[in-house]
């Protein structure tokens, strides 16, 4: 016969069950776009037997990340880890595809329908205005603002590149020095005087989630941020000539760039 203690062990495993709930619920979403990158590799592979293990080293991490998903250590914290990993091999994902020519450019518009850059941004901005205040203190989020209106006067022409790297270069500036800030203030107790200079794989380790590969796939995030970088400072310069489509592909990966970074992160180290 129960007592009157497995009553309350009974209601506990009732919450626990509606808390695996809510959890699936918010993660559904991630889960859902985990799943057509992964049909579309599929896909990629499938098409272009050729590449298929340079397809597969890309995605090793976030695949071994989906595959470490269950019941038991599902959260939301988990799941956008995963997706963050998946987001960051775009830039890559794309140049295989584009090695083969035109014959495959299906898979090209296939790939950017899975990934459209207006709403990766609004997603990013939804992370980013949930910072602590003195990690806004540049205004980040007016700043991605800027560069999404900028995109968006580039596409009808009444911008040139040169405006658009200038503006997306100034957020990716000031997103840079407040990963920055928020490394130190996270890692050093009491704060120096003077901040050290930017560390990006101290900061990935600091700040980094754990499990899922994230720290790893956030340190290895580093050349892809330094070589937008200097194509955005390259482009707004003027000592960089790229064409329209060209100009989109650079953007386009840095909006998926930044959306790794902030799911691969840990956001509780950040508010």
């Amino acid at each position: 016969m129960i007592n009157f203690d497995d009553l309350n062990k009974a209601e506990d495993n009732i919450n626990e069950l509606f808390k695996l709930r809510d959890e699936l619920i918010s993660g559904s979403p991630f889960l859902n776009d985990m799943k057509s990158k992964i049909l579309f590799y599929k896909k990629a592979c499938t098409e272009m037997p050729d590449d298929a293990n340079n397809f597969l080293s890309l995605i090793d991490a976030p695949v071994q990340s989906s595959l470490s998903l269950n019941p038991s250590n599902l959260n939301y914290s988990s799941v956008t880890g995963a997706t963050g990993s998946f987001y960051s091999v775009t830039g890559a994902t794309r140049e295989i595809i584009k090695s083969y020519g035109s014959s495959h450019y299906n898979l090209i518009n296939e790939y950017e329908a899975l990934n459209k850059t207006e709403e990766l941004i609004d997603a990013i901005k939804l992370i980013i205005q949930n910072y602590r205040p003195e990690l806004q203190q540049y205004n980040p989020v007016g700043l991605l603002m800027d560069a999404k209106s900028a995109f968006a006067q580039w596409k009808a022409g009444a911008i040139d590149n040169s405006d658009l790297a200038k503006d997306i270069r100034a957020f990716q500036d000031i997103f840079n020095g407040l990963l920055g800030k928020a490394w130190v203030q996270q890692a050093y107790n009491p704060l120096p005087k003077k901040y050290p200079d930017f560390n990006w794989r101290k900061m990935s380790e600091t700040l980094g989630k754990v499990g899922g590969g994230c720290k790893k796939t956030l340190q290895c995030s580093e050349g892809t941020d330094d070589r937008l970088h200097l194509d955005f400072t390259e482009i707004l310069k003027k000592t960089k000539v790229v064409d329209a489509a060209e100009m989109e592909r650079i953007f386009k990966e840095y909006i998926e760039h930044v959306y790794s970074i902030v799911y691969l992160i840990n956001q509780d180290l950040m508010k």
